[in-house]
């Protein structure tokens, strides 16, 4: 029983993906706020249970990032579109991810590989995402003048950006590595 518990939660924060989403765009931020804590929180328990009770799977190493990459493509979205964020932010977010599961794909019809680990960048940029999200959703809900922003969320934003941008650039350079030398033939294939 327990061995469905990680990917139960994955599942969970999935399922909470569309929920964080209309509660930015409706600019209920203070629900956001708990809900996108609730998620980080919930990411790290997975994880840490998965590997504590030895129940890692193939189908939690899928649903995890993609329940990760839902939640936070949703929020950024709901605020690149409601003006939360600035657009290029919420491109740059869209695209990284975009080109990430376009990556895989190309791993899956190209190559013999089966297993895509994330990278340290990735999993940096999620968490930096996730306390960007955090930091700005707070302010919102706590402080009086919504356009203030102080150099807690300013640097936040900046380093999201940054570390986001790097992501994408690593994983470019490891999907590019694991093509280059992909196995040739019917091998490459299946």
């Amino acid at each position: 029983m327990r061995r469905h518990i990680p990917n139960a939660i994955s599942l969970a924060r999935l399922a909470a993906a569309p929920v964080l989403a209309r509660w930015i765009w409706n600019r209920e931020y203070e629900y956001a706020l708990i809900l996108l804590a609730v998620a980080g929180l919930s990411d790290l328990l997975d994880g840490f249970l998965s590997r504590r009770w030895k129940v890692e799977s193939q189908s939690g190493a899928y649903l995890d990032p993609l329940a990760d990459k839902a939640l936070l493509v949703s929020a950024y979205i709901a605020g690149g579109l409601d003006g939360l964020i600035p657009a290029w932010l919420m491109w740059l977010v869209l695209g990284r991810d975009l080109l990430i599961l376009s990556m895989v794909a190309a791993g899956f019809l190209f190559t013999a590989h089966r297993s895509f680990p994330p990278a340290l960048t990735g999993k940096l940029s999620t968490v930096i995402q996730i306390f960007y999200g955090l930091v700005l959703l707070y302010n919102r809900s706590m402080l009086a003048d919504e356009n203030r922003a102080g150099p807690v969320e300013n640097g936040m934003f900046w380093a999201a950006a940054a570390v986001t941008l790097i992501s994408g650039l690593d994983y470019v350079l490891r999907g590019y590595r694991m093509l280059r030398f992909a196995p040739s033939g019917e091998s490459a294939a299946r």
